[in-house]
């Protein structure tokens, strides 16, 4: 009878000690299930869902055919826009479409893309030729001076000049400063690229502390940044003297391009221009009554024309926007 009432004891001691530990299994083990860490966990997700949600936009605003979509748009509309400004013309009233702009930035963007590729063709030939004399080279002393040290200088000297240019008010608006300060940028990264290549091969010899590689990808991808907005400033006002220069071109030839503008009207239009000869050809000529002549034809837009003087000029800087109407006809005759 002891022994079975020990044997019982025994039995309730384990059991009681079972329970402690599944208690303390409960306790320690399964709250890592517990509702408080699935938040969390689901937090986390929520946050990665949302990190690349965000990516996928960036993604899509930065894809190729997006980004020279926007860069055709906006440089057509540069052009276009410095064009119709200098005949006091605003754009917004002309009604054209993103077609019309996609179709002026042609004429806009092809001499930037060609400078480009021939520097790049360029840079690249340099940079094999720098590569050899590097190699042939004996000491990092005579490496930093004769190519690393006088890139530095001359890519300071042209920060200086396009920070200079873009400070003095005679300068603002031309292309100096910012084609100064896009070789500036890209003479210093490629001089600081130089100057880590001559670093990375001599660190054997002798202990070279390098920068951290977070600080040095940051570093160059700033330089990347300013040299593609220095570059973009310049295109954008390459493309704001393109439209003026061709304006100004257009009033040089007495607009010989384009189509000159007889213009019948059932009333009289009271176009005040200079050198434009209004004629009353009476009751007879019903229903056209009025005939205008002595204008040109600067622009066919959305259901619109804009007409000119033959001899306009900043003194006679008349413009008369048409809607195409049924009480007035047009005729067409080329510089007749």
């Amino acid at each position: 009878m002891c022994s079975s009432k020990h044997e019982v004891d025994e039995e309730k001691g384990q059991l009681q000690s079972q329970s402690v530990r599944g208690e303390e299994t409960a306790a320690g083990v399964l709250t890592l299930d517990q509702p408080r860490d699935s938040g969390a966990g689901s937090g986390e997700e929520r946050k990665r869902i949302s990190s690349t949600g965000s990516l996928e936009v960036l993604g899509t605003v930065l894809a190729p055919g997006t980004l020279i979509g926007a860069l055709l748009y906006y440089f057509g509309w540069i052009r276009t826009n410095s064009f119709y400004a200098y005949f006091g013309i605003d754009l917004g009233g002309l009604g054209l479409s993103t077609t019309d702009y996609f179709l002026r930035s042609a004429g806009t963007l092809w001499p930037p893309f060609l400078v480009l590729v021939l520097l790049v063709l360029l840079s690249l030939l340099g940079h094999l030729a720098l590569r050899r004399r590097i190699d042939i080279a004996k000491q990092v002393t005579r490496r930093w001076l004769v190519v690393v040290l006088p890139l530095y200088l001359f890519s300071s000297l042209l920060l200086a000049v396009g920070v200079l240019q873009t400070l003095l008010p005679q300068w603002q608006g031309t292309l100096i400063a910012p084609l100064s300060l896009t070789g500036g940028f890209a003479g210093l990264a490629y001089a600081r690229y130089l100057h880590r290549q001559i670093t990375y091969r001599t660190r054997l010899s002798r202990t070279v502390v390098l920068p951290a590689q977070g600080a040095d990808l940051a570093v160059s991808v700033l330089f990347v940044v300013l040299v593609i907005l220095s570059a973009f400033w310049a295109t954008t006002l390459f493309a704001d003297e393109l439209g003026r220069g061709r304006a100004q071109h257009l009033e040089s030839v007495h607009f010989s391009t384009r189509p000159d503008i007889l213009l019948y009207s059932s009333h009289r239009l009271h176009i005040d221009a200079r050198d434009v000869v209004e004629t009353d050809l009476g009751l007879s000529y019903a229903p056209y009554q009025f005939r205008y002549e002595g204008l040109k034809l600067l622009i066919h837009g959305d259901n619109k024309m804009v007409l000119i003087p033959y001899s306009w000029s900043t003194t006679n800087a008349f413009a008369i926007v048409l809607p195409e109407r049924d009480d007035i006809r047009v005729v067409f005759a080329p510089n007749f």
